[in-house]
């Protein structure tokens, strides 16, 4: 498995697809599978709104 991104504070993020994991207060991470699952919108995404906290 390969952890690609972690969000600080990613738990006031919009996720209504459920996609990040993590259970703690804050942080919030994607999991892959492999380098080819990374889907490089999703991450974009998490990434813009995560720079706009």
């Amino acid at each position: 498995m390969v952890e690609f991104c972690r969000f600080a504070q990613a738990s006031s993020l919009d996720d209504s697809d459920g996609l990040l994991e993590g259970g703690g207060m804050f942080r919030r991470h994607l999991t892959y599978k492999s380098l080819d699952d990374v889907d490089a919108e999703i991450v974009k995404r998490f990434c813009k709104a995560a720079i706009k906290r």
